[in-house]
């Protein structure tokens, strides 16, 4: 093992980083939502591109995704 790398620590993912923003209840809200991003990029808090990669799936893989 090279000096100061760790191997054998968990992922977290969503909600669980503690300096997220947005829970897995939020997601699915923005993926049901037919509102402008940026008017939800304002309610949530967060940028425009944090609601443009959830709801073209670049994060919040893990949560499951609506039908169109």
């Amino acid at each position: 093992m090279e000096r100061g790398r760790r191997t054998n620590f968990a992922m977290t993912c969503g909600q669980e980083q503690h300096q997220a923003k947005l829970t897995d209840a939020k997601v699915r809200d923005i993926l049901r939502s037919d509102r402008p991003t940026a008017a939800l990029a304002a309610q949530y808090g967060v940028r425009y591109q944090t609601i443009d990669s959830v709801r073209k799936g670049r994060s919040w893989k893990h949560v499951p995704r609506v039908a169109p």
